[in-house]
C-alpha cells in the first residue's frame, strides 16, 4: 500500500510544469502578451458575425469600421499613447454615466458614437478603447483592426457602417 502511494507521488512529480495544478487555479490571462495578427483574425472570425459586414459591403462598397479593444492589461503609459495628438478635454464628447451599474454604463459606452480620436471606458474590469477606422473594403476590416493591437491589448469587437 505504501509502495503504491509512493509510486503515485513520484509519478505526479514527473508531470511537466505546464500540467501542474497552478494553471487550473491561476490560469494565464489571454489578454497578456503579444497576439499575432493571424491568431487575432482567427479568434474574431470565430466570434464575429461577419455576414453582416459582407451584406453591407455587397450593397454599399466601402465600410467604416469601429474597433473596440480591451485595454485592461495595458500599462498606463501605453494607454496615454493611445490618445491622439491634439485631442484634449475640449475636443469630442465626454460620457459621464448616470448609473452606478457597470454593465449599464458599458452598454451606454458601446452605443455612443466615436471618432478617429477614440473613446475610453476606464472601468476596473474591463477598460475599453473604441476608435473609428478609415473606410475599407470588407476583406480588409479585420486585418486592419488586428494590426492596431499592441502587447497586452486585444481587439474584442468590430462593427461597421457604410461609408458616405
Amino acid at each position: 500500500m505504501i509502495r503504491k502511494r509512493l509510486s503515485i507521488a513520484l509519478a505526479s512529480l514527473a508531470l511537466p510544469i505546464g500540467l501542474s495544478g497552478c494553471d487550473l487555479i491561476f490560469p494565464e490571462d489571454p489578454r497578456v502578451g503579444e497576439e499575432p495578427v493571424s491568431e487575432c483574425i482567427a479568434r474574431l472570425t470565430a466570434d464575429i458575425e461577419m455576414l453582416d459586414f459582407r451584406k453591407l459591403a455587397d450593397t454599399q462598397g466601402a465600410l467604416i469600421p469601429t474597433y473596440t479593444f480591451d485595454i485592461t492589461k495595458l500599462p498606463f503609459s501605453a494607454k496615454q499613447e493611445l490618445i491622439q495628438p491634439g485631442a484634449d478635454e475640449t475636443l469630442g464628447s465626454r460620457l459621464m454615466a448616470q448609473t452606478n451599474v457597470p454593465s449599464t454604463a458599458m452598454a451606454m459606452f458601446m452605443k455612443a458614437p466615436v471618432d478617429e480620436n477614440g473613446a475610453f471606458f476606464l472601468g476596473i474590469e474591463p477598460a475599453l478603447w473604441r476608435v473609428r477606422g478609415e473606410p475599407l473594403s470588407y476583406d480588409q476590416i479585420l486585418t486592419a483592426g488586428c494590426e492596431q493591437q499592441s502587447a497586452d491589448m486585444r481587439l474584442i469587437r468590430v462593427s461597421a457602417m457604410p461609408a458616405p
